[in-house]
C-alpha cells in the first residue's frame, strides 16, 4: 500500500466519448500522516441529477490540436450512457486507497456501532467551452457515529485547462478534479467524538 503515494493509480475504465477513444478517470493520493488507527465504515451514494458525465459540447466535438490552435471537427455524435455503479465504484476504491495510506481499514456499509463516512456524489462532470476544458466533482460527506451525523461537509473538485492534446486533456483534467475532490475531504473529522458538530 506504501507504493501507492508513488504512482497515478487508474481506478476504473468508464466508456465514453471522445472518437475510438475510451474516458478514463485515475486517481493520485496525497502524501500524508498516519491517522490514529482505526475501522470505519464507508458508503457510497449515486445523487447526482445528471448522470452524464460528459457535457454535450464534449459529446458532439473532436478535438484535435494544431500549430495554429485547437481545431474543432465536427462528428457524429457518440454515446456516454455510463453505468451509474461505476461512478459509485471509482469513488469506492478511491476513498479505500486514501483512508488505507493513512492507516484506517475499511469495511463496505454502515458501520453501526462505530464511525461510517457516508458520500453523496453530487457532480462528475467533464465541459468544453470554447478551447477550455472544465471538470467539476462534488460530493457530500458525512461522519456517522452509532447512528448520530457528526459533521457534514460538501467536498469540491473543480479544474480548467486550455485544450491542447483533445481526449488525453480531457482524460488529465476529469482525473485532477477528481483527484482533487477525494484529497479535499479533511481526514481529521473522521476522529470527530459524537456529539461535536
Amino acid at each position: 500500500m506504501k507504493r501507492m503515494n508513488l504512482v497515478v493509480i487508474a481506478l476504473l475504465i468508464l466508456t465514453a466519448a471522445c472518437a475510438f477513444q475510451r474516458q478514463s478517470i485515475s486517481y493520485n493520493p496525497p502524501q500524508e500522516p498516519p491517522l490514529i488507527a482505526k475501522t470505519i465504515g464507508l458508503t457510497v451514494r449515486d445523487v447526482r441529477p445528471e448522470k452524464e458525465v460528459l457535457s454535450p459540447a464534449v459529446q458532439d466535438m473532436k478535438i484535435m490540436s494544431g500549430l495554429g490552435g485547437v481545431v474543432n471537427l465536427l462528428m457524429p455524435k457518440a454515446r456516454a450512457d455510463l453505468d451509474p455503479t461505476n461512478i459509485v465504484q471509482v469513488f469506492d476504491e478511491a476513498f479505500k486507497i486514501r483512508l488505507a495510506n493513512i492507516g484506517v481499514a475499511v469495511r463496505s456499509g454502515d458501520l453501526p456501532d462505530g464511525t461510517t463516512l457516508s458520500i453523496e456524489i453530487e457532480k462528475v462532470r467533464l465541459d468544453l467551452a470554447g478551447s477550455t476544458f472544465r471538470a467539476d466533482v462534488n460530493y457530500l460527506a458525512r461522519v456517522v457515529q452509532q447512528g448520530q451525523v457528526v459533521h457534514e461537509e460538501r467536498v469540491l473538485g473543480n479544474v480548467e485547462q486550455y485544450n491542447l492534446m483533445g481526449a488525453k486533456t480531457g482524460r488529465e483534467v476529469i482525473s485532477q478534479a477528481f483527484s482533487m475532490a477525494v484529497n479535499n475531504l479533511p481526514i481529521r473529522i473522521l476522529q470527530k467524538p459524537a456529539g461535536q458538530k
